[in-house]
């Protein structure tokens, strides 16, 4: 086991902004509350619906999707619900000009925040645009599809950045929401013994970036040098300590190749075997291979040595997988460590959604879905999400939504149908 197990803990990146978004969002939970409170009254019956539906239409909004509802516990749905209830503003305050049960709505119960006011709006829509960054950041976070350890480091720095920025805001509540949210980044990504170094050996190994580009990041998190300089003197050791290992598994596999398979010798090599050390091309390449072998660390520093220029492009498309597989002949040990260490996900949240999607495939209302029948559902949405795009499953979504809309005039016209039926068979008799 690689440095006796002592990395294998990696917390959810995912989870963590979670917790430190929803200790900034308490600063607006009455106005969030008022707006998901009306997105819950759209969507608490098919009637109201249909006539939210024939408000937005009068108003004109251009878009062809409709309120959803959030998870409270999941601040990444809030943005979603917060998202489109925005484009529905004209709708929902003639709703409340024309629906006389809207405003008893909110008296029932414990709706009591409500209808949403234009300050709540204005809310919304000022943290909207704050929150998209860590929306996204949410996203890569949460990718299954792509290498994510070595880009976390990178959106820990900006979230750092932002909230920096926003502290010195002249916005009060924007600085309030800030301070909330740091002093959670602070328990979690703040502290050098709760940051997993891997986060960062994931950074060194990407050939754009390296050791130099992670001590500049360094001297931007952490303002006191003390803990700035222990930093680095840990993820150096870190570095070294693994490479060391790895180095150890390298020697052994490249000794048992070099003694199964010993290449021919050519005739030139047969002439130059009678000179002995006197041919200078011979000492020279002899003293190398000594020093090589004598110096296992000499990769890893001839790595962190070479320009990032040279080595990589700059560019968003670079594939840092096919990198490390076109150089693994020049790096064999370096190449090893980047195979284990990039292919740790940062994040449980793909995991987890694939377990926990059973919820929504079994709800009050399709309690009696067998096994198997359970299990198709679940497996096609797993095969159909990745090669689609969040437009179009939305549009599918939307296509679904209307099937259930005509099934249910087919329905009701077949009733009356039915209905007409038994009075002519009763008229008859």
């Amino acid at each position: 086991m690689i440095c006796g197990g002592d990395y294998l803990h990696l917390r959810c990146s995912a989870h963590i902004l979670n917790l430190v978004v929803n200790d900034g969002l308490k600063e607006l939970k009455n106005s969030f509350d008022s707006i998901r409170n009306a997105v819950k009254y759209v969507r608490s019956s098919p009637a109201r619906l249909q006539k939210f539906k024939n408000i937005a239409e009068l108003e004109k909004v251009d878009t062809t999707s409709l309120v959803c509802l959030d998870v409270n516990t999941r601040w990444n749905s809030t943005y979603l619900m917060l998202e489109s209830a925005l484009k529905f503003q004209k709708a929902f305050e003639r709703l409340e000009d024309e629906d006389d049960d809207y405003e008893a709505y909110f008296a029932r119960g414990s709706r009591n925040e409500g209808p949403p006011k234009a300050s709540d709006w204005n809310k919304a829509r000022m943290f909207l645009k704050f929150l998209k960054v860590f929306y996204d950041i949410t996203l890569m976070f949460s990718s299954s599809l792509d290498v994510t350890s070595n880009t976390c480091f990178h959106q820990i720095a900006l979230i750092h950045e932002l909230l920096e920025e926003n502290i010195v805001n002249a916005d009060p509540l924007l600085m309030e929401m800030s301070l909330s949210m740091r002093s959670k980044y602070e328990k979690y990504w703040g502290q050098t013994e709760n940051m997993n170094p891997l986060l960062i050996v994931a950074v060194i190994l990407d050939p754009r970036y390296k050791l130099a580009y992670v001590y500049h990041i360094f001297d931007q998190l952490f303002h006191d040098v003390e803990v700035c300089m222990a930093m680095k003197i840990k993820i150096r050791d870190v570095l070294y300590r693994m490479f060391d290992e790895y180095s150890v598994g390298q020697a052994t596999s490249s000794t048992s190749s070099n003694v199964s398979s010993v290449p021919p010798r050519s005739s030139t090599s047969t002439m130059l075997q009678g000179q002995g050390s006197r041919d200078p091309g011979r000492r020279w390449l002899a003293s190398q291979k000594e020093k090589s072998s004598s110096d296992p660390q000499s990769e890893l520093d001839r790595y962190l040595s070479s320009s990032s220029a040279d080595d990589t492009p700059v560019d968003d498309d670079f594939d840092i997988l096919a990198w490390w597989r076109v150089n693994s002949s020049k790096y064999k040990i370096l190449s090893r460590m980047a195979r284990d260490i990039l292919a740790v996900p940062v994040s449980t949240v793909a995991s987890e959604s694939a377990f926990s999607t059973g919820g929504r495939i079994v709800d009050s209302y399709r309690s009696s879905l067998s096994p198997t029948m359970t299990e198709a559902l679940i497996c096609a949405q797993n095969w159909l999400l990745p090669g689609r795009s969040l437009s179009e499953f939305t549009s599918m979504l939307q296509e679904f939504d209307n099937f259930q809309e005509t099934e249910g005039v087919v329905k009701t016209d077949y009733s009356s149908v039915t209905d007409v039926g038994e009075d002519v068979d009763l008229l008859v008799s």
